[in-house]
Protein backbone atom coordinates (compact mmCIF):
# COMPACT_ATOMS: atom_id res chain seq x y z
CA UNK A 1 0.00 0.00 0.00
CA UNK A 2 2.98 2.47 -0.33
CA UNK A 3 2.55 3.26 3.78
CA UNK A 4 6.36 2.47 4.33
CA UNK A 5 9.72 2.74 2.13
CA UNK A 6 13.01 1.90 2.77
CA UNK A 7 15.10 4.95 3.10
CA UNK A 8 18.56 4.01 3.40
CA UNK A 9 19.42 1.42 -0.24
CA UNK A 10 12.91 5.03 7.69
CA UNK A 11 -5.27 4.63 23.08
CA UNK A 12 -7.38 2.03 24.00
CA UNK A 13 -10.32 -0.12 26.37
CA UNK A 14 -11.76 -0.02 29.63
CA UNK A 15 -8.30 -0.06 31.11
CA UNK A 16 -4.54 0.57 30.37
CA UNK A 17 -3.00 -2.33 29.03
CA UNK A 18 -1.11 -4.96 31.47
CA UNK A 19 2.27 -6.07 29.58
CA UNK A 20 1.42 -9.90 31.58
CA UNK A 21 5.06 -11.55 32.85
CA UNK A 22 6.98 -8.07 32.86
CA UNK A 23 7.30 -7.57 36.13
CA UNK A 24 8.71 -10.74 38.14
CA UNK A 25 11.72 -13.12 37.32
CA UNK A 26 13.49 -10.73 34.32
CA UNK A 27 16.63 -9.95 35.23
CA UNK A 28 18.18 -6.36 35.51
CA UNK A 29 21.12 -5.61 33.70
CA UNK A 30 23.56 -3.27 32.06
CA UNK A 31 25.28 -3.70 28.39
CA UNK A 32 28.82 -4.00 27.70
CA UNK A 33 30.91 -0.71 28.05
CA UNK A 34 30.79 2.01 25.29
CA UNK A 35 33.13 4.71 27.01
CA UNK A 36 33.31 6.57 23.83
CA UNK A 37 29.77 7.90 24.31
CA UNK A 38 28.48 10.38 26.46
CA UNK A 39 27.81 9.63 29.77
CA UNK A 40 24.26 9.72 31.26
CA UNK A 41 22.93 13.20 32.53
CA UNK A 42 20.27 14.76 34.72
CA UNK A 43 16.44 14.34 33.07
CA UNK A 44 15.65 17.21 31.07
CA UNK A 45 13.42 20.18 32.15
CA UNK A 46 9.74 18.64 32.40
CA UNK A 47 7.16 21.10 30.03
CA UNK A 48 3.96 19.23 28.14
CA UNK A 49 4.34 20.40 24.56
CA UNK A 50 3.13 18.42 22.54
CA UNK A 51 3.85 18.63 18.78
CA UNK A 52 3.55 16.36 15.37
CA UNK A 53 6.58 15.03 14.73
CA UNK A 54 9.13 16.51 12.22
CA UNK A 55 8.56 15.38 8.45
CA UNK A 56 10.97 14.76 5.45
CA UNK A 57 8.70 16.01 3.06
CA UNK A 58 5.49 14.65 3.77
CA UNK A 59 7.20 11.42 5.84
CA UNK A 60 7.80 10.82 9.01
CA UNK A 61 10.96 8.94 9.67
CA UNK A 62 11.04 5.38 12.16
CA UNK A 63 14.10 3.68 13.10
CA UNK A 64 14.25 -0.26 12.89
CA UNK A 65 16.62 -1.99 14.96
CA UNK A 66 19.03 -4.49 13.20
CA UNK A 67 21.23 -5.48 16.23
CA UNK A 68 19.76 -7.57 19.26
CA UNK A 69 20.29 -4.70 22.12
CA UNK A 70 20.27 -0.92 21.00
CA UNK A 71 22.04 1.10 23.59
CA UNK A 72 19.64 4.91 23.85
CA UNK A 73 22.31 7.61 24.98
CA UNK A 74 20.65 9.89 27.10
CA UNK A 75 22.72 13.31 26.56
CA UNK A 76 23.25 14.02 22.75
CA UNK A 77 26.46 13.50 21.37
CA UNK A 78 29.11 16.16 20.33
CA UNK A 79 27.69 18.38 18.12
CA UNK A 80 24.07 17.42 18.56
CA UNK A 81 21.66 19.56 19.68
CA UNK A 82 17.77 17.67 20.69
CA UNK A 83 14.89 18.85 19.06
CA UNK A 84 13.42 21.69 21.57
CA UNK A 85 9.93 21.33 20.89
CA UNK A 86 9.91 17.59 22.52
CA UNK A 87 11.15 17.50 26.82
CA UNK A 88 9.79 15.36 29.09
CA UNK A 89 6.29 15.86 31.12
CA UNK A 90 5.93 16.38 34.80
CA UNK A 91 5.03 12.86 36.63
CA UNK A 92 4.18 11.98 39.92
CA UNK A 93 4.49 8.30 39.21
CA UNK A 94 7.64 6.09 39.63
CA UNK A 95 10.08 6.21 36.71
CA UNK A 96 9.81 3.53 34.23
CA UNK A 97 12.38 1.41 33.62
CA UNK A 98 14.30 1.94 36.62
CA UNK A 99 16.84 -0.37 38.74
CA UNK A 100 14.39 -1.64 41.18
CA UNK A 101 11.91 -2.61 38.31
CA UNK A 102 12.88 -5.42 36.21
CA UNK A 103 10.86 -4.24 32.88
CA UNK A 104 10.66 -6.66 29.98
CA UNK A 105 13.13 -5.76 27.28
CA UNK A 106 14.41 -2.52 28.79
CA UNK A 107 16.63 -1.29 31.32
CA UNK A 108 18.59 1.55 32.91
CA UNK A 109 22.18 1.36 31.88
CA UNK A 110 25.26 3.83 32.67
CA UNK A 111 24.46 5.46 29.46
CA UNK A 112 20.86 5.60 29.61
CA UNK A 113 18.58 2.63 28.69
CA UNK A 114 18.93 -0.54 26.35
CA UNK A 115 16.25 -2.07 24.37
CA UNK A 116 15.76 -5.43 23.22
CA UNK A 117 15.57 -6.33 19.58
CA UNK A 118 13.25 -8.10 19.10
CA UNK A 119 10.16 -6.80 21.96
CA UNK A 120 9.16 -8.79 24.71
CA UNK A 121 6.27 -9.64 22.32
CA UNK A 122 8.80 -10.86 19.66
CA UNK A 123 8.43 -7.73 16.83
CA UNK A 124 11.07 -5.96 15.65
CA UNK A 125 12.27 -3.21 17.79
CA UNK A 126 10.96 0.53 16.67
CA UNK A 127 11.10 4.14 17.50
CA UNK A 128 10.18 7.09 16.17
CA UNK A 129 13.08 9.88 14.76
CA UNK A 130 12.33 13.23 16.24
CA UNK A 131 16.25 14.81 15.19
CA UNK A 132 19.22 13.10 12.69
CA UNK A 133 22.60 14.69 12.74
CA UNK A 134 26.20 12.44 11.56
CA UNK A 135 26.13 8.95 12.64
CA UNK A 136 23.28 9.34 15.19
CA UNK A 137 19.29 9.86 15.56
CA UNK A 138 17.07 10.67 18.61
CA UNK A 139 14.08 9.30 19.15
CA UNK A 140 11.08 9.09 21.25
CA UNK A 141 11.06 6.86 24.04
CA UNK A 142 8.52 4.24 25.29
CA UNK A 143 9.81 5.45 29.23
CA UNK A 144 8.07 7.09 32.06
CA UNK A 145 7.92 10.05 32.30
CA UNK A 146 6.46 10.59 29.28
CA UNK A 147 7.59 12.67 26.16
CA UNK A 148 11.45 11.39 26.52
CA UNK A 149 14.25 11.31 23.86
CA UNK A 150 17.42 9.52 23.59
CA UNK A 151 20.43 9.20 20.78
CA UNK A 152 21.34 5.97 18.79
CA UNK A 153 24.11 5.16 16.64
CA UNK A 154 22.55 5.06 12.80
CA UNK A 155 24.35 1.38 12.95
CA UNK A 156 21.83 -0.32 14.91
CA UNK A 157 19.22 0.32 13.36
CA UNK A 158 17.54 1.08 9.65
CA UNK A 159 15.89 4.15 8.82
CA UNK A 160 13.05 4.07 6.53
CA UNK A 161 9.72 6.52 6.40
CA UNK A 162 6.02 6.46 6.10
CA UNK A 163 3.13 9.17 5.76
CA UNK A 164 0.49 7.93 8.43
CA UNK A 165 -0.49 9.86 11.92
CA UNK A 166 -2.98 9.21 14.31
CA UNK A 167 -4.44 12.17 16.06
CA UNK A 168 -6.94 11.93 18.95
CA UNK A 169 -8.70 14.73 20.65
CA UNK A 170 -9.71 14.26 24.43
CA UNK A 171 -12.14 16.99 24.05
CA UNK A 172 -14.47 15.75 21.20
CA UNK A 173 -13.48 12.02 22.14
CA UNK A 174 -12.50 11.87 18.51
CA UNK A 175 -9.58 10.12 16.18
CA UNK A 176 -8.19 10.47 13.06
CA UNK A 177 -5.97 8.04 11.07
CA UNK A 178 -4.53 9.69 8.28
CA UNK A 179 -2.63 7.44 5.83
CA UNK A 180 -0.79 8.78 2.30
CA UNK A 181 -3.09 12.40 3.22
CA UNK A 182 -6.22 10.57 3.08
CA UNK A 183 -8.48 9.58 6.43
CA UNK A 184 -9.24 5.97 6.48
CA UNK A 185 -10.51 6.43 10.23
CA UNK A 186 -12.68 9.22 11.57
CA UNK A 187 -14.45 7.93 14.58
CA UNK A 188 -15.34 8.37 18.19
CA UNK A 189 -13.40 6.90 21.03
CA UNK A 190 -13.93 5.96 24.78
CA UNK A 191 -10.96 7.49 26.87
CA UNK A 192 -9.62 7.61 30.36
CA UNK A 193 -11.53 8.34 33.41
CA UNK A 194 -11.23 12.06 34.77
CA UNK A 195 -9.54 10.32 37.70
CA UNK A 196 -6.86 8.43 35.47
CA UNK A 197 -7.36 10.33 32.35
CA UNK A 198 -5.45 9.41 28.75
CA UNK A 199 -2.31 11.50 28.79
CA UNK A 200 -2.00 14.27 26.11
CA UNK A 201 1.63 14.48 24.22
CA UNK A 202 3.06 13.21 21.45
CA UNK A 203 3.86 9.31 21.39
CA UNK A 204 3.78 6.82 18.63
CA UNK A 205 2.59 2.81 17.98
CA UNK A 206 5.35 0.75 19.00
CA UNK A 207 3.95 -2.61 18.02
CA UNK A 208 0.74 -4.31 17.07
CA UNK A 209 0.02 -7.28 19.28
CA UNK A 210 -2.89 -9.78 17.87
CA UNK A 211 -5.00 -11.19 20.44
CA UNK A 212 -6.05 -14.99 20.32
CA UNK A 213 -9.55 -13.94 21.22
CA UNK A 214 -11.04 -11.61 19.56
CA UNK A 215 -14.09 -11.30 21.61
CA UNK A 216 -12.07 -10.61 24.88
CA UNK A 217 -11.77 -7.07 26.49
CA UNK A 218 -9.42 -5.78 24.01
CA UNK A 219 -10.83 -7.25 21.10
CA UNK A 220 -8.93 -8.32 17.99
CA UNK A 221 -5.24 -5.92 18.32
CA UNK A 222 -4.01 -3.79 20.69
CA UNK A 223 -2.02 -1.34 19.32
CA UNK A 224 0.72 -0.73 22.03
CA UNK A 225 2.35 3.02 22.63
CA UNK A 226 4.92 4.59 23.87
CA UNK A 227 3.05 6.40 26.59
CA UNK A 228 2.60 4.91 30.35
CA UNK A 229 -0.03 6.06 32.66
CA UNK A 230 0.02 9.08 34.76
CA UNK A 231 -1.80 7.53 37.18
CA UNK A 232 -1.10 4.13 38.10
CA UNK A 233 2.42 2.68 38.85
CA UNK A 234 1.00 -0.79 37.68
CA UNK A 235 -2.05 -2.32 36.28
CA UNK A 236 -2.91 -5.77 36.79
CA UNK A 237 0.50 -7.04 38.04
CA UNK A 238 2.00 -5.77 34.78
CA UNK A 239 3.76 -2.03 33.03
CA UNK A 240 0.64 0.73 32.71
CA UNK A 241 0.95 1.08 28.70
CA UNK A 242 -1.23 3.23 27.03
CA UNK A 243 -2.92 1.29 23.54
CA UNK A 244 -5.46 1.71 21.39
CA UNK A 245 -7.44 -1.47 21.18
CA UNK A 246 -10.40 -3.24 20.56
CA UNK A 247 -13.49 -3.72 22.87
CA UNK A 248 -16.10 -6.15 23.69
CA UNK A 249 -18.25 -3.10 25.42
CA UNK A 250 -18.85 -1.13 22.02
CA UNK A 251 -22.01 0.38 23.94
CA UNK A 252 -18.89 2.54 26.01
CA UNK A 253 -18.11 4.01 22.58
CA UNK A 254 -18.14 7.48 23.58
CA UNK A 255 -17.49 7.39 26.96
CA UNK A 256 -14.88 8.26 29.52
CA UNK A 257 -14.58 5.20 31.18
CA UNK A 258 -10.88 3.72 31.11
CA UNK A 259 -7.89 3.83 32.69
CA UNK A 260 -6.29 5.80 29.92
CA UNK A 261 -6.54 3.58 27.00
CA UNK A 262 -8.69 4.30 24.16
CA UNK A 263 -11.06 2.21 23.45
CA UNK A 264 -12.45 1.82 19.26
CA UNK A 265 -14.97 -0.74 17.71
CA UNK A 266 -13.26 -3.95 16.34
CA UNK A 267 -13.95 -3.10 12.66
CA UNK A 268 -12.06 -0.25 13.47
CA UNK A 269 -9.23 -1.40 15.19
CA UNK A 270 -8.66 -4.16 13.21
CA UNK A 271 -8.47 -1.68 10.19
CA UNK A 272 -5.94 0.18 11.84
CA UNK A 273 -3.54 -2.57 12.65
CA UNK A 274 -3.75 -3.64 8.60
CA UNK A 275 -3.22 -0.13 7.31
CA UNK A 276 -0.86 1.54 10.27
CA UNK A 277 2.97 0.24 10.78
CA UNK A 278 4.87 0.63 13.83
CA UNK A 279 6.31 4.03 14.18
CA UNK A 280 3.22 5.92 13.39
CA UNK A 281 2.75 8.64 15.27
CA UNK A 282 0.02 9.25 17.84
CA UNK A 283 -0.84 13.26 18.66
CA UNK A 284 -3.05 13.51 21.67
CA UNK A 285 -4.82 16.81 22.54
CA UNK A 286 -7.45 18.62 24.42
CA UNK A 287 -8.83 21.13 22.24
CA UNK A 288 -11.22 23.83 23.90
CA UNK A 289 -14.44 22.63 24.36
CA UNK A 290 -17.28 24.25 22.14
CA UNK A 291 -18.97 27.36 23.24
CA UNK A 292 -22.85 26.13 23.77
CA UNK A 293 -24.39 29.22 25.03
CA UNK A 294 -26.92 30.79 23.54
CA UNK A 295 -27.32 34.46 23.64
Amino acid sequence: MGVVQNRRNVIIAAAVVAVVAIIAGIAVFTSGDRSVEPELTAAPTSSTTTTQPPKVGNEYTIATATVPTVQVVAVPPEGAEPNPLYSTRDSRMSPIPRADLASAGVRVTPLGYAFDNPTYFGNPLVMLVVSEVDGWVEVLLQARPNGQTGWVRTSEVELSTHDAVLELDLTTRQLTATVDGEVIVDATTSIGLASNPTPTGTYYITEVIPQSFAGGDFGPFILATSAYSEELQLFDGGLPIVAVHGTNRPDLIGETVTNGCVRLTNDLITLLAEKLPPGVPLVITESEPADTSTS
